[in-house]
């Protein structure tokens, strides 16, 4: 047996995904922007001296980064790798 409550919440429900459905892929970018504002972290050159400099990648090669900071980098270097 239907209510007078049945189709109003299912108006509700679609209005609520039809919300959703249109902000969250802007709240995804807005979100992806910002991860990419941030700068760069600074690093010693020291601590690269084999691979180019000025051409590492931090987002590609995250994981080949934060593991040089770690062994041969300093106090210093790992807070910079943190940010």
């Amino acid at each position: 047996m239907q209510t007078i409550v049945d189709p109003i919440l299912h108006r509700f429900v679609k209005i609520l995904f039809f919300i959703a459905g249109v902000f969250l892929p802007v709240f995804r970018i807005v979100y992806l922007r910002s991860m990419n504002a941030k700068p760069k972290p600074i690093f010693e050159k020291r601590i690269f001296w084999d691979v180019n400099f000025e051409q590492i990648d931090y987002h590609a090669k995250a994981n080949f980064v934060i593991e040089r900071v770690f062994e041969r980098g300093d106090v210093e270097d790992i807070r910079q790798c943190r940010r």
